[in-house]
């Protein structure tokens, strides 16, 4: 009985394991009545054109060279005995149309980002023209930073006071009618060998409470600089009152004038001070408070006899006003004609 050989059956031996060592499968003539099996095939595998006897095709091979590990194939006429068609690759999209799609979805993109610029822009155009504020790249505004302003110049210093001139003097003091209101009387009458231009020259004992009991005495404003002086004395039946306007170069040396008084005003309290006028009998006053009401410095003396003074020291400009009121019971009377007084210095 003659033998054909068919064509491998089995599939090929899987990578890197060489050739399959099963031998050939011997088909026989059929027989009658029996049929040959069919053969099934994977539906994913495609079959190569087969040809019989010398000459025949191998099966395609989709995955050209060699394979690692593999004995190359036996060049026998009936070939490869596992030599089953490789499955094939899997099919790639065609180009064409992905890259068609890829430039309609860039130029659609392209297009939005295109959009939102112009939208920025006129964001950015009318937040500008609205509230004057700079925009950001996003188009958010961003406030403009604080102007500064140019500072202030600074104003020129006051123009120094005027000084009173001498001459001005007697017209700085209060007229008899005046006085005698504030020192609650009808009328008060000059003292004219104790009134006019000069200062007294009386002594005291200490010397430097001489300006204590004594308006516009020379010896206290001994030294100070002072330039010219006016005094009025004005008196009744139970009251005196002496006033006194004395110009100085400037208004500091007036009220350092002031200060330095006022000291020795408060080193002769509680100590009887005696006056020795030129001429008349020496006189004893007793100091009994010294103080001082703003710009006044103030005190209280009184004499033998029951006479009582109060005292007021100031200075207005370049003028030490010097005022000595005497009564029974004084008061405030003193510092009141002290501020008259310098109500009229300009």
């Amino acid at each position: 009985m003659a033998h054909t050989i068919s064509s491998p059956t089995h599939p090929q031996s899987p990578t890197g394991f060489g050739p399959s060592t099963e031998e050939p499968t011997v088909a026989l003539r059929p027989r009658p009545g029996i049929g040959p099996a069919p053969i099934q095939h994977q539906p994913s595998q495609r079959m190569g054109p087969q040809q019989w006897g010398h000459g025949a095709t191998a099966p395609v091979n989709h995955y050209a060279g060699p394979r690692p590990g593999a004995a190359p194939y036996n060049s026998a006429p009936w070939g490869n005995p596992n030599a089953w068609g490789s499955p094939p690759p899997w099919a790639m999209p065609p180009a064409g149309g992905a890259r068609r799609k890829t430039q309609h979805w860039l130029l659609a993109a392209t297009g939005a980002v295109v959009a939102v610029a112009a939208v920025t822009i006129a964001v950015a155009a009318s937040t500008g023209k609205d509230n004057g504020s700079a925009t950001a790249s996003h188009g958010v505004p961003v406030p403009n930073p604080p102007t500064k302003s140019a500072a202030a110049p600074t104003p020129p210093p006051p123009p120094p006071p005027s000084l009173v001139s001498d001459a001005t003097l007697p017209t700085l003091l209060p007229d008899p009618a005046q006085v005698a209101q504030v020192m609650g009387t009808t009328a008060m009458d000059p003292i004219d060998k104790l009134s006019g231009p000069g200062m007294y020259t009386d002594n005291a004992d200490p010397a430097q409470c001489v300006g204590l009991v004594i308006p516009a005495a020379k010896n206290a404003y001994a030294g100070s600089g002072w330039r010219a002086t006016y005094v009025q004395a004005l008196h009744d039946q139970s009251n005196r009152v002496f006033d006194g306007v004395t110009t100085f170069p400037a208004a500091s040396s007036a009220g350092n004038f002031v200060t330095q008084q006022e000291l020795a005003w408060q080193g002769c309290r509680f100590a009887p001070v005696v006056l020795g006028p030129e001429h008349d009998k020496p006189i004893t006053w007793t100091i009994q408070d010294v103080s001082r009401q703003g710009d006044t410095v103030t005190a209280r003396i009184s004499a033998q006899g029951g006479l009582s003074c109060q005292r007021a020291l100031t200075s207005k400009s370049n003028v030490v006003i010097d005022v000595s009121a005497c009564s029974a019971h004084p008061s405030d009377e003193a510092v009141t004609l002290a501020s008259a007084i310098s109500q009229r210095v300009q």
